[in-house]
């Protein structure tokens, strides 16, 4: 490989390695809420992405009715940068 396109394939690496970040959901209920209203947001290996734009572009959730009595933990939600 010659060293430029060695230098391409790292650089292009490196930045598909950043844009898409998953991290997972532990709560089951909170996983299935996530793949109900934002399922372009969650992998096949049901992890969140954290720069999925559907995500970062809310302003709020009503989590009432969608089995929300039965979620216990948040976690994730911190990556909705739109709530306020």
């Amino acid at each position: 490989m010659t060293p430029k396109l060695l230098i391409a394939a790292i650089c292009i690496g490196s930045f598909l390695q950043g844009y898409c970040q998953y991290i997972p959901i532990p709560d089951p209920n909170f996983l299935g809420f996530l793949q109900t209203n934002f399922p372009v947001c969650i992998s096949a290996n049901q992890e969140l992405d954290i720069n999925c734009s559907d995500i970062q572009s809310v302003t709020s959730l009503n989590l009432s009715g969608a089995g929300g009595n039965q979620i216990s933990d948040l976690e994730g939600i911190q990556y909705f940068s739109g709530l306020t």
